[in-house]
């Protein structure tokens, strides 16, 4: 046993690799999370950005040249109180943030089916932060305490992650889904479903002392598509959306730390279908 430590010790040494805080080196990665992703790599366009009361920001995320649209809501780590609802349409959120004379990007207005958007005159994007008009929608939310959080080392940081971020609604998506919890502290973590959906939900804790990587793909004839990529500063806890039309793909939900002293933790939950409205 003590060769068998000592050739792995060698192994993580020679690749660069090194436990994250309070993780074991054995349950550090799954072997295939080692495996270096086969994606085609995308830069969301942000379209609009929101700065809301309770100190959340949420933005609005385009692939122009693919169609698709994405929702990101960010928290500070022991403040994670999430206020957008997982069940409303990216024009709902638009309208629900956004004051009455501000202009909407295109890609949301063409999802807009409801006709909530428009009067609005319409843009590419929103080239600066918008504070939001949100006193019903954030000013009855709680705004948790301050402090580590998910983000805390060791059994309380997991604990308080898998209780207020596992196994929660996950999105605009209904019918089959697929849903993993990974609380502990990891450098790497990327799942692949086992059958074919539309739709990725994620919540990730940014921990540690450097930012951190989510990335959200989509399986193609050439490999995986990269749909979403985004770099989250420490000490935050962040929801993504995707979804994509047309046929069911096989999705990929990649977290992984960008410095030594970071680490993540993560939920990832997949649906077979996609709300109307996206």
């Amino acid at each position: 046993m003590k060769n068998e430590t000592l050739i792995l010790s060698l192994l993580v040494a020679s690749l660069g690799l090194a436990p994250a805080q309070g993780q074991d080196l054995f349950a550090m990665r799954p072997l295939e999370e080692l495996q270096p992703a086969n994606v085609r790599e995308v830069e969301a366009v942000e379209l609009a950005r929101f700065d809301l009361s309770n100190g959340n920001e949420v933005y609005f995320l385009g692939v122009p040249q693919d169609d698709e649209l994405m929702i990101e809501e960010i928290a500070d780590a022991g403040r994670e109180v999430f206020v957008i609802d997982p069940e409303w349409t990216a024009a709902e959120i638009f309208h629900r943030l956004a004051p009455a004379d501000l202009p909407v990007p295109r890609m949301i207005a063409e999802t807009d089916d409801g006709g909530l958007l428009a009067y609005r005159s319409v843009v590419d994007r929103l080239e600066k932060p918008v504070a939001a008009t949100d006193s019903d929608l954030v000013g009855a939310q709680p705004m948790g305490r301050s402090g580590s959080g998910s983000c805390a080392s060791g059994s309380a940081g997991a604990n308080y992650f898998r209780t207020h971020h596992c196994f929660t609604l996950g999105g605009p998506g209904y019918g089959a889904s697929e849903q993993y919890c990974y609380d502990g502290a990891w450098n790497t973590l990327q799942r692949d479903t086992s059958s074919k959906l539309r739709a990725t939900y994620t919540r990730m804790a940014s921990c540690g002392g450097s930012w951190n990587r989510v990335r959200h793909s989509y399986s193609t004839t050439s490999g995986f598509h990269t749909q979403l990529d985004r770099f989250i500063e420490p000490q935050k806890v962040v929801s993504h959306w995707s979804a994509k039309g047309g046929v069911k793909r096989y999705r990929r939900a990649r977290m992984e730390e960008l410095g030594a002293s970071g680490w993540v933790r993560g939920w990832m939950k997949h649906h077979s279908e996609r709300a109307e409205g996206w």
